[in-house]
């Protein structure tokens, strides 16, 4: 599905070069840092909320990540502007760790994008969707598939082996949901604006 032209101007590629350098950045501070950690989390150390996203928990990991920023970017990118992108990332990190916080008490550990590029995706489809572009409608297929896939047989054994780590599939439920409400919201909001002027 690759365009025949990039998407390169400035703001296209800021969002997702923001991502990449802090995941990067994230590695040399560590896991045991900056992880979801339940017990941790609970003594205050909140900003793990936000920094799990980034840490990873080994360098295979951050690559599969990055090639995860890559590949959106490749398929969505002309529909990037650094704000929304950066916004989309923030709301779906930050709804990923509320839902495993508050409804998944057996997660007491998780980091990685996983969640995160899951919500990017879903916010960048919400943008085709809304363009009536055919493509949009066989990118909510494939990933409405893809979910199930997760929540009915769990992730794929490739994924934990690369990893080393179990994978937490419903991460990546709660990033899909909450990427789609963003851009569901962000579209809204841009129709309330556009009668005024």
């Amino acid at each position: 599905m690759l365009k025949d032209h990039l998407a390169l101007k400035p703001d296209q590629i800021a969002g997702p070069l923001v991502i990449a350098g802090l995941a990067i950045a994230a590695q040399f501070i560590g896991l045991d840092t900056l992880a979801f950690d339940r017990e941790a989390i609970q003594g205050e150390q909140y900003w793990r909320l936000l920094s799990a996203h980034l840490v990873h928990t080994n360098d295979t990991h951050l690559v599969m990540s990055l090639a995860g920023v890559l590949a959106l970017w490749l398929m969505q990118g002309d529909d990037y502007n650094a704000r929304d992108y950066l916004t989309a990332a923030m709301t779906s990190a930050v709804g990923v760790s509320a839902c495993l916080y508050y409804l998944d008490s057996s997660v007491s550990w998780y980091a990685g994008l996983s969640g995160l590029l899951h919500g990017l995706f879903a916010w960048g489809v919400t943008a085709d969707l809304h363009a009536r572009r055919h493509v949009g409608a066989f990118l909510v297929i494939g990933l409405l598939g893809k979910l199930l896939l997760e929540q009915t047989f769990g992730a794929a054994p490739a994924s934990e082996r690369m990893t080393g780590y179990p994978v937490v599939v419903d991460a990546n439920l709660y990033g899909a949901a909450f990427g789609s409400l963003t851009g569901a919201i962000m579209l809204y909001l841009r129709r309330q604006v556009r009668p005024e002027r």
